[in-house]
């Protein structure tokens, strides 16, 4: 009746809006998934969320909690996510809009 296999799995993580609730999830998705085959920053004017596909084929998602253009909690914890990244050896991010 319906083809599976063509269906993704698919986690939504933290809050959208609420930077540290995405910093949180970020550093849990990373203490718990070994491999990332891709990460991709996404952004929509000034809007960021980010999308990282595992060996299995999972995506995650973490919500739109980052911004850039201005000074507040948004950018630094863009910042922060994209330091934790880096520290992690995350394999480069790819930017979308």
């Amino acid at each position: 009746m319906f083809k599976t296999e063509n269906y993704y799995h698919i986690d939504y993580l933290a809050q959208a809006g609420v930077t540290e609730t995405c910093l949180y999830s970020l550093c849990n998705l990373i203490q718990t998934n070994v491999d990332f085959t891709d990460a991709r920053l996404l952004t929509s004017e000034q809007a960021h969320a980010f999308i990282f596909k595992d060996q299995f084929g999972r995506y995650y998602i973490i919500r739109s909690g980052f911004a850039s253009g201005y000074s507040g909690e948004a950018p630094k914890g863009l910042a922060k996510a994209l330091a934790i990244l880096r520290r992690h050896q995350t394999r480069p991010i790819k930017a979308y809009q």
